[in-house]
């Protein structure tokens, strides 16, 4: 009696055939887990998403108020500019500093052509 050691080596495990009930049975259970899954991963996104425009909504309105903050301080300055730059109070500042209003004025112009007061 010979041995055959290739045969032996060869020796392939045979496979234990499933029911089809047992197939369909964890095809649920993987169809399920799949759902499951995939509820978490949306549910997830949604909160994540949901969070980010409470605080892109908070920021918004934040900017907001910055904004008219500084126009407010812009319609000030600009009321101060017109304030300042009125005639009457340029004539109560020139009032203020002792100056003289100067009747007539006679320029020359000479060979420097630059005008001199006389």
């Amino acid at each position: 009696m010979t041995l055959d050691l290739d045969r032996h080596k060869k020796k392939s495990k045979t496979k234990r055939r499933k029911t089809l009930t047992s197939e369909i049975r964890s095809g649920y259970t993987m169809l399920v887990a799949a759902v499951i899954v995939l509820n978490l991963i949306l549910g997830a996104t949604y909160f994540v998403v949901n969070s980010q425009k409470t605080v892109l909504g908070y920021k918004l309105n934040e900017l907001k108020l910055t904004n008219e903050s500084i126009k407010n301080e812009a319609k000030k300055i600009e009321s101060s500019i017109v304030d300042a730059t009125a005639f009457q109070e340029i004539e109560k500042n020139a009032r203020l500093s002792n100056m003289v209003e100067v009747n007539t004025i006679n320029y020359t112009v000479g060979s420097t052509r630059t005008a001199k007061q006389y």
